[in-house]
């Protein structure tokens, strides 16, 4: 199974778990990492539910 089918997989797992929309974004953190994740929408608010890869820079 290639990365994306997997966090595609992942994505909709979680989105029936939680019962709202979920993406895949790219989270900044302030210790210079990016990570490729997944994210929940709160109403106004964007909350990284988890971090499948990272990489600095």
């Amino acid at each position: 199974m290639r990365y994306e089918e997997y966090l595609e997989k992942l994505k909709n797992a979680v989105e029936k778990k939680l019962g709202c929309p979920i993406e895949i974004k790219e989270i900044k953190k302030n210790n210079g990492y990016t990570y490729r994740g997944l994210v929940v929408h709160d109403g106004a608010s964007i909350k990284p539910v988890i971090a499948v890869q990272g990489r600095r820079g």
